[in-house]
C-alpha cells in the first residue's frame, strides 16, 4: 500500500507540464498573474474546475488558513458560458467572507493548460485539487479530493 503522502509526491513528479502563466482577478478586484504572483513564497492552492468542486473549496481553505498557511482558492470559470460568469462570480462573492474573497482568484482562460498541468480531466473535476508550491514555484505536494483531516495533517 502506498501512503497518501508518498502518493502525493509521486503525483507531483508526474506534473511535468510547465505552469501556464494566466491573468486572473481576486474576488475583490485585484488583478494577478498566476502563478507568478506567488514567486518567493510557499503556498497551497486549492483549484476548482467545476461547480461541485467549487462548493467544497472552503472545506479546505478555512482549515489551511486556520493553521496559518498561505492558502488560496483558484476557480477556473472558462468552461462556463460568458453570460453567466458574472452570476457565478457574484454568487461566489456572496458566499464568502471578505478575507476569503481576497484569497480567491478567478481565471477565465487557460483552463485546458491548467487541467493538463494538474492532471485533471473532466471525469475527476468534481473535487478540489490541492497543490503546494515551494518558494521556487515547484510542486512539492498534490491531492485531488474532498476535505480529509488525515490528508490535511500530511501537508508538508
Amino acid at each position: 500500500m502506498v501512503r497518501p503522502f508518498l502518493a502525493s509526491l509521486i503525483a507531483c513528479a508526474a506534473l511535468a507540464q510547465p505552469w501556464p502563466v494566466t491573468e486572473g482577478e481576486t474576488l475583490t478586484g485585484k488583478k494577478v498573474a498566476l502563478p507568478t504572483v506567488f514567486a518567493g513564497r510557499s503556498v497551497v492552492l486549492v483549484f476548482s474546475f467545476s461547480r461541485n468542486a467549487g462548493e467544497k473549496v472552503r472545506d479546505w481553505l478555512e482549515p489551511l488558513l486556520k493553521e496559518g498557511r498561505d492558502a488560496w482558492s483558484v476557480a477556473s470559470l472558462e468552461a462556463a458560458p460568458q453570460l453567466i460568469r458574472p452570476i457565478i462570480r457574484g454568487g461566489m462573492r456572496k458566499d464568502m467572507t471578505p478575507a476569503l474573497r481576497e484569497r480567491t482568484i478567478v481565471l477565465y482562460k487557460n483552463d485546458k493548460a491548467w487541467r493538463k498541468s494538474l492532471d485533471v480531466d473532466r471525469v475527476k473535476d468534481d473535487a478540489p485539487v490541492l497543490i503546494m508550491l515551494d518558494a521556487a514555484g515547484k510542486p512539492v505536494w498534490r491531492h485531488n479530493g474532498f476535505f480529509d483531516a488525515a490528508v490535511l495533517a500530511q501537508i508538508p
